[in-house]
């Protein structure tokens, strides 16, 4: 009993552990899935980096702008021309080697640079070893499964003498299927609640329901400013008027006639040439 009890205090272990560092992505390319395993732990600034760029849609639609058989293949600028990119962190941030992982195989997923500490978005998969790159591009992933069959079709495209492809494949999309960094929020998703507290912070002082407000209240600069440009008082007098003979024709919160407050009567304004074709 006492060797099942050691044995279930390790599943237990190592569940802790996958929870905690595990993280699994998907790019869905024009060649076909390719399922990325990614090392947070032992790259943790990259793999953050990488996985944030992937949940804001960055690498959607981004080719493979660089192609060497048998050594690398390289993705990740948005810009296709293999010099853009940028990190989430708002510069290019530190290389993170570990002695325990090397360039020996076919498959690894890296950073690429263009030199030391100048990491961005770009990345590269290797096709083979390549222990010229150790110590100079961080490794933070693999390629995991059948996968990787997908990957290698990527060098067999035809390229120039760039090491450019002639028909480069593509990024369709991204999708982060584990997440071991809670806390990132994507850049889309907080530029958006800024302007939703952006919004709360134009009130309406009058605090008025526009259905039974009076033309004054319409054309007070604390209610239109902030959204149109200045718009003639008779005009929005007359176009108020037809609106609430409408809602009264419709029954639209016509539930008793006192409380519908008519600003005006259409006869009683003076003609007014509209500066716009009804």
């Amino acid at each position: 009993m006492e060797w099942l009890n050691l044995y279930s205090l390790k599943i237990i272990i190592f569940n802790c552990y996958l929870i905690k560092y595990f993280s699994q992505v998907l790019l869905k390319t024009t060649v076909g899935d390719i399922d990325l395993e990614l090392w947070s732990k032992e790259a943790p600034k990259a793999c953050r980096n990488f996985i944030q760029l992937c949940l804001e849609g960055y690498y959607n639609g981004t080719i493979f702008h660089r192609v060497v058989k048998g050594f690398i293949v390289q993705g990740g600028d948005p810009t296709g021309t293999g010099t853009g990119g940028e990190s989430i962190y708002g510069e290019p941030f530190k290389d993170e080697f570990h002695s325990r992982i090397r360039f020996n195989r076919r498959g690894l997923l890296a950073m690429a640079n263009a030199g030391r500490n100048d990491n961005g978005s770009q990345f590269f998969f290797t096709l083979g070893a390549t222990p010229e790159l150790h110590n100079k591009h961080t490794i933070f992933g693999k390629v995991s499964g059948e996968t990787i069959f997908n990957m290698i079709k990527l060098q067999e495209a035809l390229v120039d003498q760039d090491e450019r492809p002639l028909y480069p494949q593509k990024i369709v999309k991204t999708e982060v299927l584990f997440n071991p960094f809670p806390d990132i929020e994507p850049r889309g998703i907080l530029k958006e609640a800024e302007s939703n507290e952006e919004k709360k912070k134009i009130k309406d002082k009058s605090g008025v329901n526009p259905c039974y407000s009076d033309a004054s209240t319409l054309t007070s600069q604390q209610n239109y400013q902030p959204y149109v440009q200045t718009v003639d008082s008779q005009i929005i007098s007359l176009c108020l008027c037809l609106y609430a003979d409408t809602a009264r024709l419709l029954d639209v919160h016509y539930h008793n006639k006192a409380e519908v407050m008519y600003p005006c009567e259409a006869r009683d304004l003076p003609v007014v040439e509209m500066p716009f074709k009804m």
